[in-house]
């Protein structure tokens, strides 16, 4: 079975929710967009009168401008923070490999760099 193209649209408190399955548009409708797809589901289903397989329904969430602006920002930041965590970490284990190399304690290690003598432990094993 092909992929049936799905939306969910903010409309006030609720969510609203189409999908075109042989030429006839079904609506329904859910309170949060956690719920949408398995909303959506069902009433596709109960249309065409079968189970659906999984993955049946691709889900398109349409945002307002700004609703939309927010999360992009967001989870731009948030991709953002996690590559600079990686390189953090990265910049870590480095630093502390060489400072051993130099001689430094774990302890004097762990004080420099602001972290446990366990942390720096933990940094060495990787």
């Amino acid at each position: 079975m092909k992929v049936i193209a799905a939306t969910a649209e903010r409309d006030g408190s609720w969510w609203a929710l189409s999908a075109t399955v042989g030429g006839r548009e079904i609506w329904t409708q859910c309170r949060r967009l956690d719920q949408a797809e398995r909303v959506l589901r069902e009433a596709v289903e109960m249309s065409l009168s079968r189970s659906l397989p999984q993955g049946a329904l691709s889900l398109d969430i349409l945002l307002d401008e700004r609703s939309h602006s927010i999360v992009e920002k967001t989870l731009r930041a948030t991709a953002a923070a996690a590559t600079a965590q990686r390189v953090a970490s990265e910049e870590s284990r480095r630093a502390v490999r060489d400072l051993r190399a130099e001689g430094f304690s774990v302890r004097d290690c762990a004080e420099l760099l602001g972290v446990s003598p366990a942390r720096i432990s933990q940094l060495l094993a990787h």
